[in-house]
């Protein structure tokens, strides 16, 4: 069994020497099926990654970057980045998550693969939706205030950036936090939240191309913010953080 554990149908019956119809059969015969039959899945989750709590922060970084550049098919799931740093981050993630696949394409994409129906229905119970999740999403269960701070550097690493102004002398200064949603009702229930849970003030404004941003600005001590976000959560895309990191050093 140690043999094939992870492996695919295929892979497994070349490792036993047998074809991909003889395994299938075999598997048949002693009426072992796909649904419960584990061995199979390439792409399979460790239940304990969102069920159980020392997981709870790198569960609710998932749930950020699911939530912004994530998309569910059947039972399975899939998230696509294609920042600087993404395989490293997807990888690292993987680690958390279990036994994954995570492949490039298109040259600067990579992909995290996930196969587990109980892992699905998690996610749709905490309010994403299944379809149209861009433009249906109105607001998610967060448990606590360090869960919120990683969900939220996880949809920032998706749909967020550093913005900054500069000084006449050349640096970068007046450090923003702002993510972007298609839904402006998603971003107000987050803006609550931010301040019930962790008591910053935030705006919520459409910007030129008339797309909802919610925004956390100098005034309202973004620098705590961004050192509270990146001190709890331990997974983050390197070049977003390094743009913050240049700008709190000037």
């Amino acid at each position: 069994v140690n043999l094939i554990e992870g492996k695919t149908f295929k892979e497994a019956g070349k490792i036993l020497n047998l074809s991909l119809s003889t395994f299938s059969n075999l598997l048949r015969f002693h009426n072992i099926h796909r649904d419960h039959y584990s061995l199979y899945k390439k792409n399979k989750v460790n239940v304990d990654f969102y069920e159980d709590e020392k997981y709870d922060k790198e569960f609710h970084y998932f749930i950020g970057l699911f939530a912004s550049d994530g998309g569910f098919h059947k039972n399975t799931m899939r998230i696509s980045i294609k920042n600087k740093g993404a395989k490293e981050l997807l990888n690292k993630l993987a680690l958390s998550v279990g036994h994954n696949n995570i492949r490039s394409y298109k040259n600067d994409y990579f992909e995290l693969n996930l196969s587990d129906k109980n892992l699905v229905k998690k996610l749709i119970d905490l309010g994403i939706p299944y379809k149209n999740k861009t433009y249906k999403l109105e607001d998610i269960y967060i448990k606590n205030a360090e869960c919120l701070l990683c969900f939220l550097c996880g949809l920032f690493d998706g749909d967020g950036h550093v913005s900054y102004s500069k000084s006449k002398f050349g640096y970068k200064t007046s450090l923003g936090f702002n993510i972007c949603n298609y839904n402006e009702i998603f971003l107000l229930n987050l803006q609550k939240k931010i301040k019930d849970m962790l008591g910053f003030n935030s705006i919520v404004y459409k910007c030129k191309s008339s797309i909802p941003v919610i925004y956390i600005g100098a005034r309202n001590n973004s620098k705590l913010f961004f050192e509270k976000m990146y001190s709890t959560s331990s997974l983050y895309l390197e070049c977003k953080y390094s743009i913050y990191k240049d700008i709190i050093s000037k």
